[in-house]
């Protein structure tokens, strides 16, 4: 396993994309997917009436910033219950732009 006791995986989401080795990237990648599904989890409890104005605005902002990094669009939900793909497309694009 790359990740066991690598102290220096915590340092992924800080170092610029093309400088990464391939573990690395794999631990950044790992680090995306994880929050997707942390959105995705807050995309559901809003549906539900379970989130506070104040988190759902900060999970927008947060899923903003996760579709600009076009660098890890690979680890974007692919398979995302239909009501989540369809807020996913209703973001702004920036990397369609590019």
């Amino acid at each position: 396993m790359p990740f066991e006791g690598n102290i220096d995986v915590a340092k992924v989401r800080f170092l610029d994309w093309d400088e990464m080795t391939d573990d690395q990237k794999l631990a950044r990648g790992m680090l995306q997917l994880f929050r997707w599904n942390s959105l995705e989890n807050n995309f559901f409890q809003n549906n539900l009436g379970l989130l506070s104005a104040d988190t759902l605005e900060q999970s927008l902002i947060f899923a903003n910033i996760r579709k600009s990094e076009c660098h890890l669009r690979d680890f974007m939900p692919v398979n995302a219950d239909p009501a989540f793909g369809a807020f996913l497309d209703s973001l702004p694009d920036e990397c369609a732009e590019r």
